[in-house]
């Protein structure tokens, strides 16, 4: 991806987190000391999004499990390290928890990136491969 692509997709992000109320200065909040995260929009206590949650899953496969900063920093630019690293405690639990599938609703946290095996299966079955 070139840069003016994750420029374009950064604003994209800001402006749906904005659409939801994110970012939103709330009652007391003028004058906050001690912000850590200054260039982060608010997003304590919504929802990840599907596209924050595949950005998660790619930042995991480049940075590895326990380098929170640099997901959050290259790849979920939307939250900060401290929720990247909530959101991944949860989705390894569920990862653990998968034996009793039947028993939980679904979420967001049932989405994996597909192996290159899935990939390559599922192009055979489009018939994308093997068509000469």
């Amino acid at each position: 991806k070139t840069e003016a692509d994750c420029e374009a997709h950064y604003r994209w992000l800001q402006n749906l987190l904005r659409s939801r109320g994110a970012g939103q200065a709330g009652p007391g909040s003028e004058g906050k000391k001690g912000s850590k995260e200054k260039g982060k929009l608010e997003t304590h206590g919504l929802s990840w999004t599907e596209e924050e949650h595949r950005r998660f899953l790619e930042g995991l496969e480049r940075f590895g499990k326990g380098d929170w900063r640099n997901i959050a920093k290259h790849c979920v630019v939307t939250r900060t390290p401290t929720q990247v690293a909530s959101h991944a405690q949860k989705f390894f639990v569920r990862q653990q928890n998968a034996a009793k599938k039947d028993k939980r609703r679904n979420s967001i946290h049932d989405i994996t990136t597909p192996s290159p095996v899935q990939l390559a299966a599922a192009a055979a079955a489009a018939g994308m491969w093997g068509a000469d």
